[in-house]
């Protein structure tokens, strides 16, 4: 049972339950130690209640994120948003997801990703780099979408945003990474093809005022409700609406309220 697996891994508390997911509004901050993720998962499947899944601060490896994948995202329609940030995720776990998200059956609009190593030491020509790029522009129904601080360099986060051209995705926040020039012109061009795309983060990362100014020059950047800079090398003075010399800062009501609207 599920109480086994707790006492076997010296936790003190009592199951994982889905009915005490439910009772904790789907947040499980620091509360699911990545040997029970299989458990989780499996109850996951069939159920039709949960919304919103949020497992931040687990230690959540990507082996069982695999699994969370492979087994419950795959089928389960009524999960709308799942945040995984602050975990060990690593690329094969990011393929994972996307692999689930790319399914008919997936249901899901959001997905948090912050704070993982998901890029971290990626060949930029390797072949599971190349499956994450084959496989984005197959999330058509993601609405959200965060790769913050998951060690994307400016070649591969240009690569990534490239990839998302066509989605309908309404919010992409990369923030905390080392985005620049490369990156920036991705972002111009996607936006002269991409009319759902209204919030970018692009705080904490390389831009200079450089890149600050090419996105200024860009006829389609006032479609956007914003785009966040702060933390970049770049001049203050360079700022004005909707390019915002800060951070977008986000909670887990916030984004579920956005992909509802």
């Amino acid at each position: 049972s599920v109480s086994k697996v707790f006492s076997a891994i010296g936790d003190h508390r009592a199951d994982i339950s889905i009915e005490s997911v439910l009772n904790a509004d789907g947040i499980m901050n620091g509360r699911v130690p990545d040997a029970l993720i299989p458990s989780l998962s499996s109850q996951l499947v069939h159920d039709k209640r949960l919304t919103k899944l949020v497992l931040c601060h687990n230690q959540i490896s990507g082996t069982s994120v695999r699994t969370l994948a492979h087994t419950a995202l795959r089928h389960n329609t009524a999960l709308k948003y799942l945040n995984l940030a602050f975990n060990r995720i690593d690329l094969s776990g990011g393929i994972a997801l996307l692999e689930s998200l790319a399914s008919d059956q997936s249901g899901l609009l959001a997905l948090c990703l912050e704070e993982n190593p998901v890029f971290e030491d990626v060949d930029e020509s390797g072949t599971d780099f190349q499956k994450i790029l084959l496989l984005l522009p197959q999330c058509s129904r993601l609405r959200f979408l965060s790769f913050g601080s998951t060690h994307l360099t400016d070649k591969l986060g240009a690569r990534v945003i490239q990839a998302l051209q066509h989605l309908q995705l309404g919010w992409l926040a990369c923030e905390g990474n080392q985005l620049s020039g490369l990156a920036v012109g991705a972002v111009v061009d996607t936006l002269k093809v991409n009319t759902t795309l209204k919030r970018i983060d692009l705080s904490r990362n390389q831009i200079t005022d450089a890149g600050v100014a090419s996105l200024l020059t860009s006829p389609d950047i006032e479609a956007l409700d914003g785009m966040w800079l702060g933390g970049n090398p770049c001049s203050a003075s360079l700022f004005r609406p909707p390019l915002f010399n800060s951070e977008l800062m986000f909670d887990n009501d916030t984004v579920m309220e956005f992909i509802q609207q």
